[in-house]
């Protein structure tokens, strides 16, 4: 018996949507990959540039420490002050490096803080990848090639966005931290900057 007309043509144009539905879930699928491709390499160069703000600070740190070794150096010539016959001047006060080695534990403590906030917030926000499945593909309903395609090129988009969305959520962690060590790293410069202009000034104090 001859299939119904209607049914037919429905039937057809059933197949033509099908169609034009794998396709257009191809090109979905490679769009995603591009994008997957993107997110990767952008994360890759957020980390090193992590890296390298972590070596400037550590960097600032020891040169932090070195000015005021050479701050202390300078200070203690004023124990011989009594030897030469210019009129020393005590331009700077242990008080005030004081108050400038508590600015900077201050400034320190608070950045150590708000670090740790944002490693926990971090933590909470990274979404998991609960759209890819670690068990293999789905059971499938249809044997249709077209709708197992179809289904198939759906996974791999969902599980494409999940992964753009945890590089995307890990790359705003790391630009929270890098901020933090950009401001730790000026606080301790600032700090430097006082410890070698005290030193210089007392050491002029002798020439």
């Amino acid at each position: 018996m001859e299939a119904d007309p209607e049914l037919k043509a429905i039937m057809m144009e059933t197949k033509m949507v099908q169609g034009d539905t794998l396709t257009s879930t191809q090109n979905s699928v490679r769009a995603i990959k591009e994008t997957v491709l993107v997110a990767d390499k952008t994360s890759a160069t957020v980390t090193q540039q992590g890296e390298q703000l972590d070596r400037i600070e550590e960097k600032a740190t020891k040169a932090d420490a070195n000015a005021s070794d050479s701050y202390k150096n300078a200070r203690s010539l004023h124990q011989y002050k009594g030897f030469f016959s210019v009129s020393m001047k005590n331009w700077f006060t242990g008080a005030k490096k004081r108050s400038e080695d508590d600015k900077l534990a201050t400034k320190t403590r608070a950045l150590d803080e708000e670090t740790v906030r944002l490693g926990r917030r971090a933590g909470k926000e990274l979404p998991g990848l609960q759209g890819i499945k670690e068990d293999g593909p789905s059971i499938r309903s249809s044997d249709d090639p077209i709708e197992q395609g179809i289904d198939a090129n759906l996974d791999e988009i969902s599980a494409g966005l999940d992964h753009i969305q945890m590089q995307a959520s890990t790359m705003g962690a790391e630009l929270d931290r890098q901020n933090v060590s950009i401001r730790r790293t000026e606080a301790t410069t600032e700090h430097t900057k006082y410890m070698l202009n005290s030193a210089d000034r007392k050491i002029n104090e002798f020439v």
